[in-house]
């Protein structure tokens, strides 16, 4: 309380130095804090590399720091992967903070086995071939790995991508691996991969889906002959199913003034034909495809064997005997079109 001379009361000066003390209690407490932490250590830090190594395994226990590092960095190469992909650590934190030593996990568990797998590999099995190579040639994780942690082929990609989404996430996953990869050792990118792909999916009746892949196989490949070929020869079935074999027929004479003329050959049609007969059960357009590849290749033999067949199959005799015949002319070691006469002669 303040009188009425201005002074301060007796009170309010013990409440105002009461304050004070405080306010630099709270100061004090604050410039202590302050002091503690500019005078705590650092966290203690491994050393990296360290003097000694403990729970090797399979490499030496002995082996020089050097070595070891060289070693481990030839495993990342191969697989295209860092440090933290075995042992305990974060990314991009220093390697002295990591515990090299933990086998918490499973990748180092099987790296160890891996490394075992290629000792056997080279000290045993190479050593013991005859004739070798002078630097001998050595098995590496990159042998197989070529820079990936799971080693692959591109097919097998391709076919799990297919397998979890059809043909459109397959053909994504194409363009993506080739988009990272390409260039490196890592996948394979040539024109035989996506062949090999369209096969396994006609192998299992997707012929549409195999024609999706044939069709950016001759986008990426566009002067090769067997992709020109293998596009040219489903495709052309496709359109058969379905559009008709005239529509099939047409397409055909338009890939054949469209691509180089070594794509085609009688082998081609001849396929479509026995497709279409024993795949499609399409016996008429079957007949219609191998009545053009007599038209087409007119002095081969097969090509009128095959037609013989089909009309053998649809029961029409004398047009089967009459192109069995003429097989046995161009070809008279044709023993297919001999038994094939015997046994219509013989009411078979």
């Amino acid at each position: 309380m303040i009188d009425l001379s201005g002074n301060i009361s007796t009170g309010q000066r013990e409440a105002a130095l009461a304050a004070r003390a405080n306010g630099l209690g709270v100061r004090l407490a604050a410039l202590g804090l302050g002091l503690t932490l500019l005078l705590a250590p650092e966290p203690v830090m491994a050393q990296f590399p360290p003097d000694s190594f403990t729970n090797l395994e399979v490499l030496p226990k002995d082996i020089e720091s050097r070595a070891l590092i060289n070693t481990m960095r030839g495993f990342a190469q191969g697989l295209g992967v860092r440090c933290e992909f075995c042992h305990v650590g974060e990314a991009g934190q220093p390697l002295s903070s990591f515990d090299f030593a933990a086998d918490d996990k499973l990748t180092k568990r099987k790296a160890r086995e891996m490394l075992r797998m290629v000792n056997g590999i080279n000290a045993q099995h190479l050593a013991n071939l005859e004739e070798r190579s002078d630097p001998a040639i050595a098995v590496t994780c990159a042998t197989c790995h070529h820079g990936v942690s799971k080693p692959q082929t591109t097919q097998a990609l391709l076919m799990e991508a297919y397998q979890d989404g059809g043909i459109e996430a397959a053909l994504a996953r194409y363009r993506e691996l080739r988009e990272e990869y390409y260039g490196t050792y890592s996948y394979d990118f040539s024109q035989s991969v996506l062949g090999d792909i369209a096969q396994q999916l006609v192998g299992t009746g997707q012929l549409d889906d195999a024609v999706d892949v044939l069709s950016l196989n001759l986008e990426l490949f566009p002067n090769s002959v067997v992709v020109q070929s293998a596009f040219a020869l489903f495709s052309i079935e496709q359109t058969i199913l379905a559009e008709g074999v005239e529509a099939g027929i047409a397409s055909y004479h338009e890939y054949k003034g469209e691509f180089q003329s070594r794509a085609f050959h009688e082998n081609m049609l001849n396929s479509i034909g026995y497709r279409l007969m024993l795949v499609h059960q399409r016996l008429p357009e079957a007949i219609e495809v191998f009545k053009l590849n007599v038209e087409m290749y007119p002095d081969a033999f097969n090509t009128y064997d095959s037609l013989g067949e089909a009309y053998m199959v649809k029961g029409e005799k004398e047009l089967a005997i009459e192109n069995f015949e003429r097989s046995l002319e161009l070809n008279p070691a044709n023993t297919n079109a001999v038994e094939m006469l015997k046994k219509i002669r013989s009411g078979g």
